[in-house]
This record gives structure tokens, C-alpha cells and sequence, in this order.
């Protein structure tokens, strides 16, 4: 009966001196005092509890952050927070013998949050016009956040080494120095307001001239993207006189609804209809030659739809009645959709003998400039052959007016009175032929 008195008692000490032993974790924690960037911590202690240990860290979508300290009093102030974004705490208790924790607790700054530039979009739709012997015109497409763009152009297989890298705030460039008959390719890195983005794809492209004589159908080249809406492209590639029709297979890409479409014609562009808004797409040629013989595929080109209605293509035939508004790019190509009106004589214009050569660009002409209502677009004899594409765009590269015209007699009159007042860029485009000039229109 003693021994198990005394066994008792043992346990009984045991305990008590265990329960004497365990560090009080500290209660009631709250975050007061709180600012856009700082915060007043508190907490209660107990007797046991000699220091205490405050952990704090970001949460939710709260850029990182992570502070610690030691204190013996039971509150702290925290600063260097954002405003607007939550955060949490933690409180331990050190004891002379062990250690006492607590559950984590959220705060939220006040102000309102700061959010980050977001990423920098890379240029999309890179284009190749007015190729020469010796010199390109290179084009892209901007989004609203760019701010300037670095242009690179290197040389490929077979030509004369050339690099060429520059910073311009426009679409375009011109670039000059190459040779003819070479092959080079050039990427568009663009910059935002605060970061950049990453560079695009390489896009191949060579000049006219050099050597013509092939041993077999060559490849379609400079595949370029030359206007696009949020619904369609207009796809131009160049090809040498050997060819005499192309298959274009044009397919969605990542993050896109499902497309593929595969046609066959006899002219060097091609516009790809039914595209969804924001959709990525890319498109490839290949060249049948007068032989009989086929060429190789042509790489891949990309190419990106714009948004919803970010554009809209005027068709107006010069009656009042028929102008008419779309959401995409939509073309007629019967003789109607222009008025034709009769040529000023041609010695008025400096027009006399000129010929159509390959070396020699006979540009388009046009009156009045400024325009007020009409404007009449006179078009080179002996260039624009059978489909005509006339098209008036905006400073941004978008296109506000497109018309399609097959057999062209005479010159085209251009209702323009809708258009809005300001510098607007003319291209016509017909085969192999492509010209732009700048226009203005001003209504009295």
C-alpha cells in the first residue's frame, strides 16, 4: 500500500512540473493603426512569456514580402507594405523552457492597389513592301501600350554579310544598302512604358534582281500579312514570272478556334475571311509553274487578328444610297463598285512614254489633295491589271476604306466625305504591283 502511495505522489510531481514547464502561446492578436503602408501589430502575453517573435508575409496576390523580428513588448509597427493588399502574422512566445505559437492573421492596407504594367506585347504581323533591287520597306503591328520598337535585319544564305539594327517609334522602316537578288530575314522587338517584350519570329525575305534563272519552280517569298481586321487578312506573297498559280493554306494557331482552309489561285495575294477576333493564324504558298512543276512550301508565316470592331472598312460606290459599314474586310469585284469617270489629259499629269518596267516604279496619281468629298485615283497603264485593290488607311495602319475592282477602266472616284478629317495612306496593289502615297482629307 505505501510503495503505491508512493508511486502516486512521483506521478503527481511529474506532472505538475510538466504543465510548469509549457510557454503560454500569446491571444487576442489584432493589426491596428493601419495606413497605405504600415501597420501597428499587438498581441497579449502571459507571465512565461519573456520574448516574443513576429512574423509577417504577403498573401493572396500580394507582391512578396517577408519581415521578422524580436521583441519583449506585445506590439510592433510593420511598414514598407503596399497599399490596398492583404498580408498575415504570426506571434511566437519564448519561455525559459519551450516555445508558445500562434495561427496566422490577414490584414489589408488601405489605399487602393497599384497593379503592375502588365506584359509587354510582342509586334505582330510583320510585313515586307516595296522590295527593289536594294532596298525594302519593313512594316508591323502595334499594340496601344508600345512606345518604340528595335528593328533588326541580318543576311542570309548566299549573300553578302549585312546587319542593320536601329530604334524607331514608327511601324515602318525603310532599309537600304542591299544587294540584289539576296536573301535576308528581320525580327521587331518592342518596348513598353516600363519593360519589353520578347522579340518575334524571324521573317524571311529577298530583294528583287540577280540571278532569274532557276532549275526548277522556285518558293513563294516575302510572305507578308499587308491588312488585317478582326475578322480577315489580306495575304500578299511575291514570286518570280515562272509561276503561274499558288495554293495558300491558311490554319488557327495556339489559343484559337479550330480554321484551316486550302485554295488555289492565279494571283499573288489572297484574302482569308472568317477569322475570329484577337485569334493567331499562320499561312503558307506554294508556287505551280508554267511547266507544269510544283515548288517546295514556302515556311510558315504568323499572322493576329485585331479585336471586336477595333477597325472599320468603309465600301462606298459613290451613290449615297449603297455606302455601307462592316465589321471586316469585305470586297466586291465587279466593275461597280467604283465610278469611272474620264482621264485628265496625261500631259497634264507628267505622264508622257512612261513605260512599265521592273526597274522603274510608275507611282499612282490622285486629285484633289486635300480631298474634300471624292477623290479620283488615276492608275498606272500597262501595271494594274485585271483585280485592283485600292485601300485608304489611318495613321495606325488600319484600314477605314477597301475597294476591290476587276478589269479597271479609267480612272476610280472614291467617295471619301465619310472619312474624318486628317493624313490618311492610298495603296493600290494589283499582282506583283504595289505603290502608297499620303493623302489628306479636309471637308470645307
Amino acid at each position: 500500500m505505501g510503495k503505491w502511495i508512493t508511486t502516486m505522489m512521483l506521478l503527481a510531481l511529474f506532472t505538475l512540473n510538466t504543465l510548469a514547464q509549457k510557454c503560454s502561446s500569446p491571444t487576442n492578436l489584432q493589426a491596428g493603426s493601419i495606413t497605405d503602408n504600415s501597420a501597428v501589430l499587438s498581441w497579449d502575453g502571459s507571465p512565461d512569456n519573456l520574448t516574443f517573435s513576429v512574423d509577417v508575409m504577403h498573401s493572396g496576390g500580394t507582391t512578396a514580402f517577408k519581415w521578422s523580428t524580436t521583441t519583449s513588448e506585445t506590439s510592433v509597427m510593420v511598414d514598407g507594405l503596399e497599399a490596398g493588399s492583404e498580408y498575415r502574422f504570426k506571434v511566437q512566445a519564448n519561455c525559459d523552457k519551450g516555445k508558445g505559437n500562434t495561427n496566422w492573421v490577414t490584414f489589408t492596407t488601405t489605399g487602393e492597389k497599384v497593379t503592375g504594367p502588365g506584359p509587354c506585347p510582342k509586334a505582330t504581323n510583320l510585313a515586307v513592301r516595296d522590295v527593289t533591287d536594294s532596298s525594302v520597306v519593313l512594316t508591323w503591328l502595334p499594340s496601344a501600350q508600345h512606345v518604340d520598337f528595335q528593328v533588326d535585319v541580318k543576311s542570309k544564305n548566299h549573300t553578302t554579310s549585312f546587319s542593320f539594327s536601329e530604334v524607331t517609334i514608327d511601324t515602318f522602316i525603310q532599309i537600304d544598302g542591299l544587294e540584289p537578288g539576296g536573301n535576308y530575314h528581320f525580327r521587331v522587338k518592342a518596348s513598353c512604358e516600363k519593360n519589353s517584350a520578347g522579340s518575334s519570329d524571324w521573317i524571311d525575305f529577298s530583294t528583287t534582281g540577280g540571278d532569274s534563272t532557276f532549275n526548277q519552280c522556285p518558293k513563294p517569298k516575302n510572305l507578308s500579312v499587308l491588312e488585317v481586321t478582326d475578322s480577315s487578312a489580306l495575304l500578299s506573297w511575291i514570286i518570280q514570272d515562272s509561276a503561274k498559280s499558288f495554293k495558300v493554306d491558311v490554319k488557327s494557331g495556339s489559343q484559337t478556334a479550330y480554321y484551316s482552309k486550302t485554295i488555289n489561285t492565279p494571283d499573288t495575294f489572297y484574302i482569308a475571311l472568317g477569322l475570329e477576333p484577337l485569334g493567331n493564324y499562320k499561312f503558307r504558298v506554294v508556287a505551280t509553274c508554267m511547266d507544269g512543276s510544283t515548288s517546295g512550301s514556302s515556311d510558315w508565316s504568323n499572322f493576329r487578328t485585331l479585336g471586336l470592331r477595333d477597325t472599320t472598312v468603309v465600301d462606298s460606290t459613290g451613290n449615297p444610297d449603297s455606302t455601307r459599314v462592316v465589321d471586316s474586310l469585305t470586297v466586291q469585284s465587279t466593275p461597280v463598285t467604283a465610278q469611272v469617270i474620264n482621264k485628265p489629259d496625261k500631259s497634264q499629269r507628267g505622264k508622257e512614254n512612261r513605260k512599265n518596267s521592273s526597274a522603274e516604279l510608275v507611282h499612282i496619281t490622285f486629285y484633289p489633295n486635300p480631298a474634300d468629298n471624292q477623290l479620283s485615283v488615276q492608275l498606272p497603264e500597262n501595271q494594274t491589271k485585271h483585280m485592283v485593290i485600292i485601300q485608304l488607311s489611318n495613321l495606325e495602319g488600319r484600314p477605314v476604306l477597301i475597294r476591290q475592282i476587276k478589269d479597271p477602266i479609267g480612272d476610280v472616284l472614291l467617295n471619301v466625305s465619310n472619312l474624318k478629317e486628317g493624313l490618311y495612306q492610298l495603296t493600290v496593289r494589283s499582282g506583283a504591283y504595289l505603290d502608297s502615297q499620303k493623302i489628306f482629307i479636309s471637308h470645307q
